[in-house]
C-alpha cells in the first residue's frame, strides 16, 4: 500500500462497526433483489405454461356460443 491509499489512522471500533452494519444492510438488500427476481421469474413462467395449457377457441365453436 503506497502512502496515497493507507489510511491515516486505523480505524475505531465505531467505524468498524459502521461498516459491518453496512454490508450485513446490502448483502440482505441484494438477497431481497435477488428474491424479487426469482419470483418474477417463476410468475413469468407460471404465466407461460397457463396459456400453452389452454385449449385454443375455435372460430365456429365462438359462433355457436353467441346463438
Amino acid at each position: 500500500m503506497t502512502a496515497l491509499t493507507a489510511p491515516l489512522v486505523a480505524a475505531t471500533t465505531v467505524e468498524k462497526l459502521l461498516l459491518a452494519l453496512s454490508r450485513a444492510l446490502a448483502e440482505h438488500a441484494h438477497a431481497r433483489m435477488q428474491a424479487r427476481v426469482v419470483r418474477a421469474d417463476a410468475t413469468a413462467q407460471r404465466a407461460v405454461l397457463l396459456t400453452k395449457s389452454r385449449r385454443p377457441v375455435f372460430e365456429a365453436e365462438s359462433y355457436l356460443r353467441v346463438r
